[in-house]
């Protein structure tokens, strides 16, 4: 099932959870619950400001607009990290090397328990959070994608000989600006990475 689809059916099951508490007219009226373009370049321009950029910081709900106040954004972190739903955010010092290809939010973990698990957070920023964590989990595997061939261009470069270490250069610092680019800037990124044996880097429109 595609993120989109498993998306909708969990912010279905959240829906339905809440009704006895909030009417279905009240949910048609949040129907646009997705966090906008520029609420996903906020988030990942304050992710890539961290030291583990795949792992949410406790605040970045806040960064997301998601909540407006940081110890509300705090709560809520704990919360998702309890329930399986997010990995912690590694300790400094903490030795993480294969940190790169974690997938740090679990979306399968979704249900109708989830719901009690943020009883604190109103029912609009509750579904918002489910697109926040859907949107999240499709940026680490592009960062682990972009990881990967950045470790293989390292590796090549090691074993090249000096001819080739400008060329291989410059792919690397390709890499690191690809990185860099928030998902406003990505509608003609080049995929080349999309092998057989990698996932399919997410679009944006």
């Amino acid at each position: 099932m595609t993120n989109e689809r498993r998306r909708s059916s969990v912010g279905n099951r959240v829906a339905d959870f809440l009704t006895p508490w909030h009417s279905r007219s009240a949910w048609a009226s949040m129907s646009n619950v997705d966090i906008s373009p520029v609420e996903r370049d906020l988030l990942v321009s304050y992710q890539l400001t961290q030291a583990k950029p795949a792992y949410l910081a406790p605040d970045a709900f806040v960064a997301a607009r998601i909540v407006t106040k940081a110890d509300v954004s705090e709560r809520l972190h704990e919360a998702l990290t309890r329930a399986g739903m997010l990995l912690p955010v590694p300790s400094p010092g903490t030795d993480t090397a294969s940190s790169s290809d974690a997938i740090t939010v679990d979306t399968s973990k979704f249900d109708r328990h989830f719901v009690k698990e943020v009883p604190f957070l109103p029912a609009f920023a509750l579904r918002r959070t489910v697109s926040l964590l859907f949107f999240w989990e499709e940026e680490c595997m592009r960062l682990r994608s972009l990881d990967r061939e950045e470790e293989e261009l390292k590796q090549l470069r090691s074993q090249a000989g000096t001819d080739m270490h400008d060329e291989l250069d410059m792919r690397l610092e390709a890499v690191r600006m690809k990185r860099a680019m928030l998902p406003s800037q990505r509608q003609h990124e080049t995929t080349h990475l999309n092998r057989p044996d990698q996932e399919e880097l997410p679009a944006y429109d």
